[in-house]
């Protein structure tokens, strides 16, 4: 470092050092008001000259236009969330009651499967399989057996289902033989 950098360091230094004020105090500052940089640039004029005021006050605009920013980004944030979360909220249907053509899955759930061909039970409901696109896809039956002992799932496809509602009361049958029902796969579940 040649001599006359050294002395322009010391010039700039030494009434700060003794001072007890320094340009990095200007960053350290949390206050936001414009007041900040003037008193900041005023008190380094005085211990540092103009090029010292100018310092400080850079790095004052500098800290305060960073804090700026980042507040910025978060009001920025949280107002595109609000806005998502109005968009969702506009696309949802509130229904105040069941329409006239729809039933409860618990209507079905539970309820016993007819045979089309002689009117006999062919199992019980226990659960809906329901697709990628939210419509149900199958019945899940069980058939078969004594008391829940030897008794098997079936899925049956819901557009094979049919469904005959009476007010509150559904009836589901299918059209299958003994037979089938015997020797249809049982329904794995993964």
């Amino acid at each position: 470092m040649n001599r006359f950098i050294s002395m322009k360091y010391a010039v700039v230094l030494l009434p700060a050092l003794t001072m007890g004020v320094s340009v990095a105090s200007a960053e350290d500052k949390k206050c936001d008001c414009p007041c900040d940089s003037e008193r900041t640039s005023v008190s380094a004029e005085k211990s540092h000259g103009k090029q010292g005021a100018e310092q400080a006050a850079n790095a004052s605009t500098r800290s305060r236009l960073a804090r700026e920013s980042r507040s910025d980004a978060k009001a920025d944030a949280a107002a595109k969330e609000a806005a998502e979360a109005r968009a969702v909220e506009a696309k949802l249907h509130y229904l105040a009651s069941k329409p006239a053509d729809d039933y409860f899955s618990s209507n079905i759930v539970g309820h016993e499967v007819m045979n089309r061909r002689d009117n006999k039970v062919v199992g019980k409901v226990n659960e809906l399989l329901i697709d990628e696109n939210g419509q149900i896809g199958a019945v899940i039956m069980s058939t078969g057996g004594v008391m829940g002992l030897g008794q098997k799932d079936l899925a049956i496809a819901w557009d094979q289902v049919e469904r005959k509602v009476d007010g509150e009361s559904i009836t589901l049958s299918v059209d299958v033989s003994d037979l089938s029902l015997v020797e249809a796969p049982a329904f794995a579940r993964k």
